[in-house]
C-alpha cells in the first residue's frame, strides 16, 4: 500500500546473483503486476515480465503498461526456474508518479 496514490512507470524486481544463490531455482521467472485504487477492488492488469537468472543486473526493471493511479499493487508469480517448493524474491521496488 502507498500513502497515496501513484501511476506506475516500472516495477523493478531483485534476486541475489547466481553465482551467490545457495538455489538458483527459486528465483522468479515470469510474473505479471496489477494495481488497484482499494484493497479488495478491482485489480487492473499493469503488465508482466520474465526475470532473468543469466543477467549481471541482480535488480532488473521492467516498464508497465499506462497505469492509472493506483494505491495497491500485487505481484503474481506465475513460475520460477524450477523450485517446486518456493519462490524467493530478495527485493520489489515500484516507480511511477503522483498527480499531486
Amino acid at each position: 500500500e502507498f500513502n497515496y496514490e501513484i501511476a506506475m512507470t516500472h516495477v523493478s524486481i531483485g534476486h541475489v546473483s547466481r553465482e551467490n544463490a545457495v538455489d538458483i531455482s527459486t528465483a522468479p521467472k515470469e510474473f505479471e503486476i496489477y494495481g488497484s485504487t482499494h484493497r479488495y477492488g478491482h485489480y487492473r492488469y499493469l503488465g508482466q515480465g520474465v526475470y532473468d537468472i543469466n543477467s549481471d543486473e541482480v535488480v532488473q526493471h521492467f516498464s508497465v503498461l499506462e497505469s492509472p493511479l493506483v494505491k495497491f499493487v500485487t505481484l503474481k508469480v506465475i513460475n520460477n526456474y524450477g523450485s517446486s517448493l518456493y519462490t524467493c524474491i530478495y527485493d520489489i521496488q515500484v516507480s511511477g508518479y503522483s498527480e499531486m
